[in-house]
């Protein structure tokens, strides 16, 4: 996934959501991967099922990262597939 940021100002940092929810009946482990936001690792070995305590739950990580033009988000699988349910992308102001 990539979100263009070029209409914002240049050489921004960026603080960016990334909403997850395990929607199947899913255990620890069934579902690992890495995230990869602006070229960062930002998550790894990532499983929405213990981050967010059991399936049929959600969970938020944040990071910052610097960009000009585009945010790219990038789920690498580990173990079953990766899901993402939604992402956030703002501005910060006076870094």
């Amino acid at each position: 996934m990539s979100v263009d940021v070029s209409r914002m100002p240049r050489g921004s940092s960026y603080a960016v959501r990334l909403h997850f929810a395990e929607l199947e009946e899913r255990s620890p482990g069934e579902r690992v991967f890495d995230v990869i936001v602006a070229g960062q690792k930002v998550l790894e070995n990532f499983d929405v099922a213990s981050a967010a305590g059991g399936p049929l739950k959600s969970v938020v990580r944040e990071c910052v990262v610097e960009a000009t033009d585009r945010i790219t988000v990038e789920l690498i699988p580990n173990k079953g597939e990766p899901i993402l349910s939604g992402v956030e992308i703002s501005p910060i102001v006076g870094r």
